[in-house]
């Protein structure tokens, strides 16, 4: 047995095994690390309204009995995509949404909130949207809406809370998976070439020499399929999402 264990192949599995370990530990390191991050991700914005100088003669539309010459719905997700949570008494300056200058929200409501306890309170504020500071735990989402009056949609997040260096507007690509499948590939590609011939057919009559590279094959395949079954959730999962933000907006209140 410990001639077998010198052997440089298995020392190269030895090896192989120790490098995992060592990233799983630098990868527990930093997950457990303190991070305050905030996402504010434009869904939607659709405009109700463009008449420029070419409008119809004698078309007119108005909102609240005043002409409107244009008009954007925008639908806006924001979330707490850090590990630590975000009380009220961290914001320095609440999350505002600031459209042109020459507009001006008129309405705003809630479309959906993940949990439904989240005491979201939206105040309009001449061009400006700003959500009232509440309790954001890490995962705490929810999705709002304004009806903005002389704007095309476009806006300017704003927002200062301790801890959170800088707003996120898109949610990032994580390249962990990727590099762990890439990782995989290689080395199951690798054993699968290196084995040496004639090849086993049935598991019982495998060889010793055998054994080290049938091992790094399976272990391999099982973390491949594992990565790719966990990609393939979180991706479901953000689809679901978007599906109930979009169908959120289309229903209304």
């Amino acid at each position: 047995m410990l001639e077998q264990l010198r052997d440089p192949v298995w020392q190269f599995i030895g090896a192989i095994l120790a490098l995992g370990a060592i990233a799983i530990s630098v990868w527990i390191y930093f997950a457990q690390r303190t991070s305050k991050r905030l996402l504010i991700e434009r869904v939607a914005r659709v405009p109700l309204v463009t008449m420029g100088p070419d409008a119809i003669p004698g078309l007119a539309v108005t909102l609240n009995g005043v002409p409107v010459t244009e008009a954007s719905v925008v639908v806006v997700h924001i979330e707490n995509m850090g590990n630590a949570p975000l009380p009220a008494s961290d914001y320095e300056h609440p999350i505002t949404l600031s459209f042109e200058e020459r507009a001006e929200v008129v309405d705003a409501s809630l479309v959906s909130a993940e949990p439904d306890s989240i005491p979201v309170k939206l105040e309009c504020d001449g061009n400006s949207l700003r959500v009232v500071p509440m309790l954001l735990n890490p995962g705490d989402s929810f999705v709002c809406r304004a009806l903005v009056k002389g704007s095309t949609g476009r806006y300017t997040a704003l927002a200062r809370i301790a801890g959170v260096r800088s707003l996120e507007s898109t949610r990032p690509v994580p390249i962990s998976k990727s590099l762990v499948a890439a990782a995989c590939l290689i080395l199951l590609t690798g054993a699968f070439v290196l084995t040496p011939s004639p090849m086993s057919v049935r598991l019982f009559e495998m060889r010793r020499d055998e054994l080290p590279y049938a091992i790094v094959i399976a272990l391999s395949f099982v973390t491949l399929l594992a990565t790719t079954f966990y990609d393939l959730g979180g991706r479901v999962k953000k689809l679901k999402r978007r599906i109930r933000m979009q169908m959120g907006h289309f229903q209304g209140d």
